[in-house]
């Protein structure tokens, strides 16, 4: 009978939670070289949503600093930190972690250029900075120049060749490079896993951090899923703890979540300030229009909130980075959505600990009380409730 009622837990567990590391572009799939490195990448949860889909398609800095992190955190075993690091023209928190431990640096006038895409040769320094940040080896033998060596430039040589000695980078057929070339979030990816195999192995048990730009302005890659013993305080993918669809968990079972008073952006643009909205007890429900749990919860959230509006004052939070903004005004005018709800830019959810969707918590004086991760029934939402107001 145990069994019988394990084997349902999972059942529910997979019906009725999205991971975070699990949401990408319905219908889009890498190219047919690629296909097998990101199934296996996809499958062992190394990077979330931002980098699953638009394979072909130019990787910016952003995703750079993304991919960065992840590998200095597994590589390492440090989580990054986001520290007093600041760009005037970012504020994401995979960017501002990879500024903070040395993988990503700005240009001359401060800017980060987030959206920019990077090159080749940029992508090859990126790997390189980012392994010296995390005091790995990058001893080669023989350097194998490229046929097209000229077009290398000066500040990128010695990271393309050592890259290329380290089995990083390869070339593009008959000894060629094309360091000019605009490298592809595909690409990447695939010198991400090498990477990873490389180096992380030696440290199994550890997380994942970033990859170090270079002064010239290279690019860097973002942090992704691990699987640790318990949720990250950053917003890393990865299952709850617990191996449960959902858990309440009473005051104090919480470790490193601090609840602060914060400033958002609203749909729509108008602001959102945590503080007036403490005069009562706090539901925060994590979601993405893209995530069907996330619709699901939506209803049930809908069906109870006439009937506790008077004690909760309820906040949906839209992980911004991961949705489309025309999908979340439809779906708000679809579920009649009266309560505010904010666009994330993953600090939020990173001091949440939201590691799955949906996620509600229950926020009463400056504290977490209640956590729930997976969808719940409209009873479930119920007895949530009713234990807190």
């Amino acid at each position: 009978m145990k069994r019988i009622i394990s084997g349902l837990l999972i059942v529910v567990l997979l019906l009725s939670t999205v991971y975070i590391g699990k949401i990408y572009a319905e219908g889009e799939q890498p190219s047919d070289w690629a296909k097998d490195v990101i199934d296996e990448i996809l499958a062992a949860e190394l990077v979330d949503a931002r980098m699953q889909g638009d394979y072909q398609s130019e990787i910016s800095r952003r995703d750079f600093a993304y991919l960065g992190v992840v590998i200095y955190e597994r590589i390492t075993g440090k989580q990054c930190e986001v520290g007093d690091a600041t760009f005037p023209d970012s504020d994401e928190i995979y960017v501002l972690k990879a500024k903070n431990n040395g993988i990503v640096n700005g240009y001359d006038d401060g800017t980060f250029r987030p959206d920019q895409a990077i090159s080749r040769q940029e992508l090859a320094v990126l790997f390189i900075n980012t392994l010296s940040a995390a005091e790995q080896s990058l001893e080669i033998g023989e350097r194998e120049i490229f046929s097209d060596d000229e077009d290398v430039a000066g500040w990128a040589k010695k990271s393309v060749y050592t890259a290329r000695g380290l089995g990083i980078v390869n070339g593009v057929g008959d000894n060629l490079y094309e360091p000019l070339g605009t490298a592809t979030r595909e690409q990447a990816l695939l010198m991400f896993k090498r990477v990873i195999d490389r180096y992380a192995d030696q440290n199994q048990s550890q997380p994942a951090e970033t990859t170090t730009e270079a002064t010239t302005g290279e690019v860097t890659s973002q942090p992704t899923t691990q699987p640790t013993t318990q949720p990250p305080t950053q917003v890393t993918p990865k299952p709850p703890t617990t191996g449960q669809p959902n858990y309440t968990l009473p005051q104090g079972r919480l470790p490193d979540i601090t609840v602060t008073d914060f400033t958002a952006k609203q749909l729509g643009g108008a602001s959102f300030d945590f503080a007036d909205y403490k005069t009562k007890p706090v539901v925060f429900n994590f979601f993405t229009a893209g995530c069907q749990p996330c619709l699901d919860q939506l209803v049930s959230i809908a069906s109870v909130y006439d009937d506790y509006s008077a004690s909760y004052n309820f906040v949906g939070v839209d992980l911004a980075q991961l949705d489309d903004v025309t999908k979340l005004k439809q779906t708000v005018e679809r579920y009649d959505i009266s309560y505010p709800i904010i666009l994330d830019n993953g600090l939020l959810s990173a001091n949440y600990q939201v590691t799955a969707l949906p996620t509600t918590l229950i926020v009463v004086n400056d504290k977490v009380v209640a956590y729930y991760v997976g969808t719940m029934t409209t009873e479930q939402l119920k007895v949530f409730l009713d234990e807190h107001r």
